[in-house]
Formats: C-alpha cells, sequence, structure tokens
C-alpha cells in the first residue's frame, strides 16, 4: 500500500493514511483510536508499520537531500518530528554528509542505509537501494515460499523458486518454481541471488516451518550457499538471512549457543564470497517452538548478511 492510494476506507470512514499517526486518523475520522487500530489490524492489506516506515524516512531524506547543512534538531523542527525519530532514518551522519558536499557544487551526497530495523521490508528495501539501485530488485529468490519477502510494496524477482511450494504453486498472484528447476539452470545466469531458511528446529510433527535437526540446518546451508555461489556470476550479490539462537536439550535441559551466523559467513568465505556487509533485525518476541526439541533467540535479533562473489 503506497501513501499515494489513500481512498480505502472502513464502515467508519476511517482513511488509511500512512503520512498521519492512528490518532490523527481517529481525528479526522471521528472515531476512537482503538477503532483505528482494531482497523488497521484486521484490514489485510493494510501494513501500516512498514507503509509509515517507508514514508517517514522518505521525509528524511528528502529534507537533507534539499538542506544538506542542516542539523538533526532543524530536521525534527521542520518535519515536526521527534528528534530521535529523526535520528532512526538518517541515512547519513550530517557531518559527514556536510564534507561530502564540500566543493562539489550542488551534487548530492550519497545515502548509506539503516543497519538495523525491525521489519524484513525496510531492510531489503535499503540492500536494494544501496545494491541493486537500477535493477529495483533480486534476479533470483531460491527461497519464495508465498511471497512474504516483498509484502512491503518491493518488486517481487521473476525468478521464483522453492523446495516447499504451498499448493503446489507458491503465491497465486507470484507463482514460483520448484528448486529442482534451479538446479539444472546454467552455471552464472544471475547477477543477484536472496536466500530466506527456516530460522527453527522442531522434531515434532506440530507443523512449524523448520528443520528437524541442528545438522539438517546446516546441510541445507551449505546446500543453498553452494548453489548460490554455483548460479552467480562473479561480482553478483548474494543475501542470506539468518539468525543465532540457543538450543535446549529437552532431555537434560542444557543450553547451546548455536551461532548460525558465523556458520554461514564462514562457509561462504570457504566457496569465494566476500561479507561485504550486515544488517540487523530486531526482534521483540522471544523465539519458541513446541517439541522435543526447543529454541529460543540468545539474542533479540536476525541478520541480513550481504555477500560479493569474488571468484
Amino acid at each position: 500500500m503506497h501513501i499515494d492510494n489513500l481512498n480505502l476506507k472502513s464502515i467508519m470512514g476511517i482513511v488509511y493514511d500512512p503520512s498521519k499517526t492512528p490518532q490523527e486518523m481517529a481525528d479526522a475520522a471521528g472515531v476512537s483510536l482503538t477503532d483505528v487500530r482494531n482497523f488497521l489490524q484486521r484490514n489485510p492489506i493494510c501494513n501500516y508499520r512498514a507503509d509509515r516506515a517507508n514514508y517517514l524516512r522518505k521525509q528524511v531524506e528528502d529534507f537533507f537531500l534539499s538542506h544538506p547543512e542542516a542539523s538533526e534538531k532543524d530536521a525534527a523542527a521542520s518535519l515536526k518530528l521527534s528528534l530521535p525519530t529523526i535520528k532512526k532514518y538518517i541515512k547519513f551522519p550530517v557531518e559527514s554528509a556536510k564534507k561530502s558536499v564540500k566543493g562539489k557544487g550542488k551534487e548530492p551526497f550519497h545515502l548509506r542505509g539503516l543497519s538495523v530495523s525491525n521489519t524484513d521490508s525496510e531492510i531489503l528495501r535499503d540492500i536494494i537501494d544501496i545494491y541493486l539501485p537500477k535493477k529495483r530488485t533480486f534476479d533470483c529468490d531460491l527461497t519464495f515460499g508465498r511471497g512474504e519477502f516483498y509484502s512491503g510494496g518491493l518488486q517481487v524477482p521473476n525468478n521464483r523458486y522453492d523446495k516447499y511450494l504451498f499448493d503446489k504453486l507458491g503465491s497465486k498472484r507470484y507463482p514460483a518454481m520448484p528448486l529442482d528447476e534451479a538446479e539444472r539452470l546454467p552455471d552464472g545466469c544471475f547477477g543477484s541471488i536472496v536466500i530466506d531458511l527456516p530460522i527453527s528446529i522442531d522434531n515434532s510433527d506440530s507443523g512449524v516451518n523448520a528443520f528437524k535437526s541442528l545438522n539438517s540446518m546446516f546441510d541445507t546451508y551449505h546446500e543453498m550457499l553452494s548453489m548460490a555461489s554455483r548460479l552467480l556470476k562473479k561480482g553478483g550479490i548474494l543475501v542470506f538471512k539468518t539468525v543465532d539462537f540457543v538450543l535446549r536439550n529437552a532431555e537434560d535441559a542444557r543450553f547451546s549457543g548455536q551461532w548460525a551466523t558465523d556458520h554461514a559467513i564462514d562457509y561462504a568465505l570457504e566457496l569465494g564470497f566476500e561479507l561485504t556487509d550486515r544488517f540487523i533485525l530486531v526482534r521483540h518476541k522471544w523465539l519458541q517452538t513446541s517439541g522435543s526439541m526447543k529454541i529460543r533467540t540468545g539474542l533479540k535479533h536476525g541478520y541480513f548478511l550481504v555477500f560479493t562473489k569474488i571468484i
């Protein structure tokens, strides 16, 4: 949902507008704040958190592009936002931005992406802005699923694969191909690939989208990173999402730290990748799965690792 499409209304006259706070939407419609919150939660096509973040980020970006000499306090006063909000969405330290425009006339300074966020779509948008500014999306997604990665309005890749297709199709709007088909593709056919594997271990029959064991998880890491290495051109970009966690053995209640992120990095380096960047996804809840093997996140965040193929 983009902010220029503001004609969605509920029966109470609430207009979906990410440029407004929930209270401002409530005041405009003459309803309570609770009514607006219920509307946002129950309307499946409203992704307010992501749309609001995108709106605020663009406001801050545009302000500093137009006023490169301005301070963060100037931006807060002009945009009528809090200083913490400005600091959250600014994409380049102000002092460094000032230095970058000195002696360069009206040439705009280059913006860096946010390194920390609480939504997948915001991080992916920043990665694309920095590493794939012309293509605006990845060449290939090897773990497309139902396309949840792109629910924040991101452009969907043309090449979509998954080992487990929902309803033998994946997304009804954007069908995916079986992963076996990707294995038949020629070497070096893509310039960018994204991989988002499950982050849980659950050996029960609960139906949770999870690995059955730690070994199967790391084996899959190896398989998918190897496939990506083969399919990528030299200089290609790989984005690999992962998370560190604590594994509990239900029989003796022992806990062991599993640094899955380091494991992924080590194997990628062996394959000829270079770790170019990493982004942190902040989590608000501990991850807990059912079954005899249970995990919770050791830290409340995941990682988006950005690799470049150098061999």
